[in-house]
């Protein structure tokens, strides 16, 4: 997490409340933004306003309006009236604005997306993105796996998919390319624990994956065309598909977000809404 900015000797502080963004301090401690969120994202914002001499003056409240991403639209004041509006490229470049001095939320800004102005890049918790070229500046931690392109942002489709952590292709201990619950290379390791039900679907899909695999060794070895119960490689790990899709989608709609990335990142399927 980034925790701390300076700029021609002004230092901006960053605190957050688990991924998303609390508040920021300048260098001697005053409060400068307050982010108000409903438990899935960022809705609001408390600014701090000083005098010259550095007495604190007074608040203001904006609120966000979004679009289908969670990009920012229309920042309101208190009466509901717009103060700001923003138009995107499809990579999330404004369009309207080259430097907004109040606000940094823009692109993906529901989730965390931090522009900052000064780089020219939005922070994503994990990396930087590049709007202007439409990747990441800095590798995919979880590497060449499964064809994933490290560089590349939301399977460069950015116009429905959204990547907020920066880490497309992985999340939790099981939802990746390879088994990332145990090794990308080798045999996994089912004690690997899944931390919550969306990452226990992604550790079911691998296992199920494996066992497909297993059958296909043990075919092969056989001098058999199909295994024993007539299925196919592929029609067995198709089947594992589907299992997988029906496990999504009695998630709650907080994971609907991951939903997202890491099916493209992991290459299984497309089956939102399915």
């Amino acid at each position: 997490m980034r925790i701390e900015k300076e700029v021609d000797g002004n230092k901006v502080r960053y605190y957050y409340d688990g991924s998303l963004l609390l508040a920021e301090k300048d260098g001697n401690g005053n409060i400068l933004k307050i982010y108000i969120n409903d438990g899935e994202g960022i809705v609001g914002m408390v600014r701090y306003i000083y005098k010259n001499t550095g007495e604190f003056s007074h608040y203001q409240r904006l609120y966000y309006l979004y679009d289908s991403l969670g990009s920012v639209s229309v920042v309101t004041g208190e009466n509901g009236l717009p103060l700001q509006n923003y138009n995107y490229s499809p990579y999330g470049s404004t369009m309207n604005v080259e430097y907004d001095t109040v606000n940094n939320l823009r692109f993906v800004g529901r989730y965390g997306g931090y522009k900052d102005d000064d780089t020219g890049l939005t922070y994503f918790w994990h990396r930087w993105y590049d709007e202007g070229d439409g990747r990441w500046v800095s590798r995919d931690m979880i590497g060449v796996c499964g064809g994933i392109n490290i560089y590349k942002y939301a399977n460069n489709t950015p116009n429905v998919i959204i990547d907020y952590v920066g880490l497309i292709g992985t999340y939790g201990n099981w939802c990746g390319g390879g088994w990332s619950g145990g090794t990308i290379y080798g045999e996994p390791d089912w004690n690997v624990p899944a931390i919550d039900d969306l990452d226990a679907c992604c550790k079911q899909h691998d296992n199920d994956w494996y066992n497909c695999d297993k059958k296909e060794e043990k075919k092969n070895c056989q001098n058999k065309p199909t295994t024993p119960n007539g299925e196919t490689l592929e029609q067995c790990k198709n089947k594992a598909n589907k299992k997988f899709c029906n496990c999504l989608n009695i998630l709650p709609f907080t994971s609907n977000l991951y939903k997202d990335f890491y099916i493209i990142g992991a290459q299984i399927i497309f089956c939102l809404g399915k």
